[in-house]
Parts: C-alpha cells; structure tokens; sequence
C-alpha cells in the first residue's frame, strides 16, 4: 500500500512537470512568467559586496513608476517592479536570477500590451536606472533572453508539428534536451547558470524519478538504491531532505514488517524512538491510533452501505440512505473524504 502511495506522488509529481512543459501558450508569449509580488513593506536595499559602488537599485512599484509609454496596466497594480539587479565596486552588472525577474515582470503583460512595447519599457528601465557598463551589460543579456524565448516558440511549434506528421508519442525528455540546449548554444555560461541551470536539472530530475518510480522491474530495494544515485543530480540542501525521507520510508517499511510479525506497539514506539526521539514516537504512535479509529469508523460504514446497495431499494432510494448514512457516522469535512472514499473503492471494485 505504503508502496503504491509514492508511486502515486510521483505520477504526480510528473504531471505537474508535465503541465509545465506543454501548456497552452498565446503565440506572442515569449517568456516563462515568475509570480508577480505585490508591494512590501519598505526594505533596507540589498547588500553589495565589499568596496562596491554606491548605486544602489531603485524602488519602483507599478503605482509610482513613470514610462514614457505610458502607466502600467490594472493587472499590475498594487505590486512590486522587482529591480533587484546588483552591481560590483566597478559598476559591472552582477548576473543573477534577479534579472531574468524583472524581464518576466513586464513579460506578464503580454496580451495586454504588444510585445514591442513590453520589449521598450524594459529597455527604458534599464537605461534609466542602471550606471554604465552595467546598462549595456544589461541590454545584450536583455536581447539574448529575446532570442531564447524566441526559440523556444519555435521549437515548440517545430516538434508538435513533428510529432502530428510522424504520429510519435510525445518524447519529453527530447523536449527538455532540446529546450536546455537552445539555452546554453545562446546564452553565456555565467547567464544560462543564472537564469536556466537549475530549472532544467529539476526538469530532468522529475522525468528520470517518474521513469524509476514506474519501472516494475525493480524491486523496492533496487528502487530505492537508484533514487538515491539520482538524487545526487540535486543541491545540497534537497540531497538532505531526499535522504530523510529516504530514512523514514525505509523506517515505516520496517514498521509494517514487525506490526505482520505481531511485534507489540511498546517496541515499535522504541523503534521510532531510537530514530526520531521519544517525543515525536509519540506523536506517530497518537497518529497511529487516530488512523485505526477513523480506520474502524470507515470498516463499519462501508459493511452498512452494501446491505443498502444489496437491499434492492431503487436506485434514488439507495442515494438518499446512504446519504443519511453518511451523516450518521461522519461530520465535516469527514463527508466529503468518505465520498472520495467510495469512489475509489468503487472504482477499485472493493467490498
């Protein structure tokens, strides 16, 4: 069972990476859009490194920013322009994700505005607040992004019409390839480690974890010993929370095994003691128990439902017992997980 849950985080999982790769795009849209933030309260300007020059970024908000193309539409309102760009003590622009931010921010605006403006106002913030030689820094990464997004659409259009003409199955690891190498044969080292690095190592990562997490090949163990050789592809601070979770499936797994045994809940409380600490075993062990009352609760309604199913009531007279059922045995937001319950029992063709 245990086994059959992560394999369903995983599948979905893969579809949120999914979605990502092939969601509908207006043909102008260029650019994968960040989250836009809404204004904040007034915070000290970002650090900059020893010796650095004294310019510090701007703080702009969509409210009080003033183009010469004009205010920024409703859709911005109320939000932050994230000008986050740092320099060093020479005025030289420091590379970082920051900047492919406040590209995105005017980006959202497509459909509102044409691309050509979009394109116009973030050349005209660049050239009014940044010193130089970090504006014209700036302007090249500016159009070299242009040209990845570009090509991004291209691609996009090249494979599906690919794939309709050949009649292949849609091969998203090709599609990740692709995308990851237009980015790096267009953008500097130092730009596409900022803006796309770990974006397409988190992209491949997702993919190859489904592919695993689907091979039935594998036994549990195997599984596992890949996953972990896979994680390796991860920062530091993922590899460490991969491996905890690593530690508490192997754990849980090792729980199941005693409680089929008959091993006595005191020593399991003492396994999960020696892993996580008298005060959390206790915590699993209250969770235990709520898991086999709520467990029961739904044994005993389900054995009441197929009497009413095998009764011979028709069928809205069937919906309306079961219903009143229901409310007999749960409350709240109780209703509304037994009903997700029978349905996948159902489906499942479970008693």
């Amino acid at each position: 069972m245990r086994l059959k849950i992560i394999i369903l985080m995983a599948t979905a999982l893969f579809c949120t990476v999914l979605y990502f790769l092939f969601r509908p795009e207006n043909p102008q849209n260029a650019v994968t859009l960040a989250p836009v933030e809404e204004v904040e309260p007034e915070q000290p300007p970002p650090e900059q490194s020893a010796g650095a020059t004294d310019w510090q970024p701007p703080r702009l908000t969509a409210d009080n920013y003033e183009s010469d193309y004009g205010p920024l539409p409703e859709s911005l309102k109320d939000t932050r322009i994230p000008f986050d760009i740092r320099v060093d003590d020479q005025n030289h622009l420091i590379i970082e994700a920051s900047l492919r931010r406040l590209f995105d921010y005017f980006f959202t605006l497509v459909g509102e505005e044409d691309v050509s403006q979009i394109k116009l106002r973030i050349e005209e913030i660049l050239n009014r607040y940044l010193p130089e030689p970090a504006r014209s820094e700036a302007l090249q990464i500016f159009q070299e992004y242009v040209r990845v997004k570009e090509g991004e659409i291209r691609l996009r259009d090249q494979l599906a019409a690919d794939y309709e003409a050949s009649g292949r199955t849609v091969d998203l690891y090709e599609r990740v390839r692709l995308l990851r190498d237009l980015r790096q044969s267009t953008l500097s080292p130092e730009v596409y480690d900022a803006f796309y690095a770990e974006e397409d190592k988190r992209a491949l990562y997702s993919l190859e974890r489904h592919a695993l997490m689907q091979d039935e090949s594998l036994s549990l163990e195997e599984r596992n010993a890949a996953l972990r050789e896979l994680d390796q592809q991860l920062p530091e601070s993922l590899r460490q929370a991969k491996e905890e979770e690593y530690i508490y499936q192997e754990l849980q797994q090792q729980i199941e095994l005693a409680r089929d045994n008959g091993l006595p809940e005191e020593q399991i409380f003492q396994m999960r003691s020696e892993a996580y600490g008298p005060e959390a075993a206790g915590r699993y062990a209250e969770a235990d128990r709520e898991q086999a009352q709520w467990d029961l609760r739904v044994d005993t309604y389900r054995e009441q439902r197929r009497a009413i199913m095998d009764s011979g009531l028709s069928a809205a007279d069937q919906e309306a017992e079961i219903a009143r059922l229901r409310e007999q045995h749960f409350s709240g937001p109780e209703l509304m997980r037994i009903e997700v319950i029978d349905r996948m029992y159902d489906q499942e063709g479970r008693p």
